[in-house]
């Protein structure tokens, strides 16, 4: 039994995952994006990589989906994973496998449906109907799967928990020195994070509105912003509009580090907004930070809610009001013993619901009913 598994890039998220599936089948990985994952391939793995183009190029790139078309016709494969679900790859996909007369399974992290009227909800009915036709769809955690439902055949849709490795709980003294030598006035400060791609849809800005209004309550606050993106160069003019004294700008820093600034916050942020219908996906930067047991604020265009217990470990907050996140922040910063008891039920909630063998059992499972039908 033969297993072609599609997938976009691979990060160090995946790879626990795609190791044991290794191990249990025959199976080979083709990802789409070269170079992007950061991380080297496994040499024992079989794979093979062809860089597509997601965006405006696509005819620029059309040699390159050509091949990957050509490739799924090809090769004989007895199933096909393929993710993003809703991707073009994965409906190309779809329609070979069906002329083949092969099997496929959806692996998928959508939890949020247009609501107006427009092209992108056609095209969403389009593309539910077409995962419909497949032999079953793998949603990402209780949100995905529990989506899924809603538009397709209950008897097919599977529920496989995120994984992301836990992260290590440092002593971060050293690396405090270093931030300081940048801006001294990070000292004895309590820690607000931002740590992803700067991209509008983030929501970035209304999160750097909010702290404008934390630095006039608290004098002991301040905000970290790691990552870059094309919205960085709007953050900084922001920043200086406002006059926002307590901030940095670390902009990209290497994947080593990443988990020193986990724990080095005291509360971390992800304050994603709706952009055309467009929100954000699971979050997973969320998980990371509560494995490392932090209090979490997101809004409600974070998939990654499904993690956030309303005044448990965090507060969830409309998208797109600097007003909620500031308010939210407040309550956590004020209250020493609040915010180590959201830390600590972060964990937990991590614990409980971030399980690499019950998404890797979820998979076989899977994988094992199609090969019976």
């Amino acid at each position: 039994m033969k297993i072609l598994f599609i997938h976009p890039t691979l990060r160090n998220y995946r790879i626990e995952l795609f190791e044991k599936l290794h191990q249990k089948f025959d199976i080979t990985y083709l990802f789409l994006q070269q170079k992007r994952g950061g991380i080297d391939l496994p040499s024992n793995w079989n794979y093979s990589i062809i860089d597509l183009d997601y965006g405006l190029d696509f005819f620029k790139n059309l040699k390159n989906w050509l091949s990957f078309t050509f490739k799924l016709f090809k090769e004989e494969y007895d199933i096909i994973i393929a993710s993003p679900a809703e991707s073009l790859d994965s409906i190309i996909a779809l329609l070979i496998t069906k002329l083949k007369k092969k099997k496929i399974i959806f692996w998928g992290e959508s939890w949020y449906y247009p609501s107006n009227i427009s092209l992108r909800y056609l095209r969403f009915k389009l593309v539910m109907f077409l995962l419909s036709l497949g032999d079953a769809v793998i949603g990402s955690g209780n949100i995905s799967s529990e989506f899924y439902k809603k538009f397709i055949k209950k008897n097919i849709i599977f529920n496989a928990p995120n994984y992301v490795p836990p992260l290590q709980i440092i002593d971060t003294s050293p690396f405090l020195k270093k931030l300081y030598k940048k801006d001294k006035k990070i000292v004895k400060k309590k820690i607000v994070l931002y740590l992803g791609r700067i991209i509008e849809r983030k929501g970035l800005d209304y999160l750097i509105k909010a702290f404008k209004l934390l630095e006039e309550k608290f004098d002991d606050v301040y905000l970290l912003i790691v990552g870059d993106g094309p919205f960085i160069q709007q953050c900084r003019k922001l920043t200086l509009e406002l006059g926002v004294e307590n901030i940095m700008f670390t902009c990209q820093v290497p994947d080593n580090e990443i988990p020193i600034y986990y724990n080095l916050c005291d509360i971390f942020v992800l304050p994603a907004i709706l952009i055309k219908d467009h929100p954000e996906a699971i979050g997973l930067v969320v998980c990371e930070a509560m494995s490392v047991g932090k209090p979490i604020v997101v809004t409600n265009s974070v998939g990654a809610l499904q993690y956030v217990q309303d005044g448990e470990n965090g507060y969830v907050v409309q998208d797109k009001n600097d007003k909620e996140l500031y308010e939210a922040l407040s309550k956590i910063l004020i209250d020493e013993e609040l915010m180590k008891k959201m830390g600590r039920k972060s964990k937990e909630i991590y614990d409980e619901k971030i399980n690499l063998e019950k998404q890797y059992n979820t998979f076989v499972n899977v994988i094992e009913q199609i090969i019976k039908r």
